[in-house]
């Protein structure tokens, strides 16, 4: 039989508006978008994949002010295939300490 997902969020998401105006880049370069952000994590789509229980850096920009916050890859997937612009990820991160952006 199916069996519902389990809900894995625990704690409540960002609007779409505010998550659509931030600026994204996981150190040291690789530009990537926010697809979610919550206090506790992010989902990411960039060109690259990341490596499950890796360490990065997530840079964030938030009305010209820089936040820099380390964050471990949950898992990553691949989010889409495209003939121009090649193959990309989504990956799924959580925050060291909770991200508190305003």
């Amino acid at each position: 039989m199916d069996q519902p997902l389990k809900e894995r969020r625990q704690a409540a998401r960002f609007g779409q508006s505010v998550v659509s105006s931030i600026k994204a880049v996981l150190r040291p370069g690789l530009i990537v978008s926010l697809v979610d952000l919550s206090t506790g994590g992010a989902r990411v789509q960039g060109s690259r994949p990341l490596r499950p229980g890796s360490q990065v850096h997530l840079l964030l920009e938030v009305e010209a002010r820089l936040f820099g916050i380390g964050a471990r890859v949950l898992r990553c997937s691949v989010a889409a295939l495209d003939s121009s612009s090649g193959v990309q990820y989504w990956g799924a991160l959580q925050f060291e300490r909770c991200c508190r952006i305003w």
